[in-house]
This record gives structure tokens, C-alpha cells and sequence, in this order.
């Protein structure tokens, strides 16, 4: 009866019970149903078959520039040595040496003048400079 259902025409669905036209239209909405399942299934089918071949252009690509991730990371540590480096001369400038230095010719100056000796000349031409 459902196949003959299927196939009738629009005299023959008006002659037909409520029953039998409801478990028609619940035949067309499951075979609906069936179809967007079928339907689904291809698409994901092709959406993991593009992750997959997505994936492999990704380590392909990987693969290709490790060299030069390898070399941006060894030009990113000698950098960091270099301004490590700079920072530490700067501070042995600034914290070390020139307070050192400065003392040290303030001493040599005053040497100079409290035993009666000639001032430096650089000294005098700091005094000019400063002056």
C-alpha cells in the first residue's frame, strides 16, 4: 500500500484515509531527512579530506622554512646578546668607570695643588671647559 501511496494521483490521495495520507507525509519527510543525512555525510567527507590535505600543505610548509625559523631564532639570541652586552657596558661606563675616573682625577688635582706641583694641563683644560 505505501508504494501504491507514493504513486497516486491527486483523485486517488482525496479518496485515500487521514491515516494513510499522515504516514505519507511522514514517508516524504523521512525520505527528506534520509537525503540531508546522505547530504551531510558527503560534505564532511570532503571537509576531512580538505583538513587533511590543509594539514599536509601545513607541514610541507613547516618542513620548507625551518631553516629560516632556525636562523631567525639564532639571529634573535645573538641580538639579545648583543643589547645584554650593550647594557652591561653602559652600565660599567656610567656606574663604574666614570665615577672611578672622576675620582680618581679629582684626587690627582688636588695632589697637585696641596704639594705646591703644576696643575696638569688636561686638568687646566678642564677648568677652561668648565669655566
Amino acid at each position: 500500500m505505501e508504494d501504491n501511496a507514493m504513486s497516486l494521483s491527486d483523485d486517488e490521495l482525496s479518496s485515500l484515509t487521514h491515516e494513510d495520507q499522515w504516514k505519507r507525509n511522514v514517508d516524504k519527510q523521512f525520505q527528506a531527512l534520509n537525503l540531508r543525512q546522505s547530504n551531510t555525510d558527503v560534505e564532511m567527507a570532503n571537509i576531512k579530506s580538505d583538513v587533511a590535505e590543509n594539514t599536509a600543505l601545513t607541514r610541507q610548509i613547516a618542513d620548507d622554512t625551518k631553516a629560516m625559523r632556525d636562523a631567525w631564532a639564532d639571529g634573535v639570541a645573538m641580538k639579545r646578546f648583543f643589547c645584554r652586552l650593550a647594557d652591561a657596558w653602559t652600565f660599567l661606563l656610567r656606574k663604574v668607570f666614570l665615577p672611578g675616573l672622576v675620582t680618581v682625577l679629582v684626587l690627582v688635582i688636588m695632589k697637585a695643588i696641596l704639594w705646591g706641583a703644576t696643575i696638569p694641563e688636561w686638568a687646566s683644560a678642564i677648568f677652561k671647559l668648565m669655566g
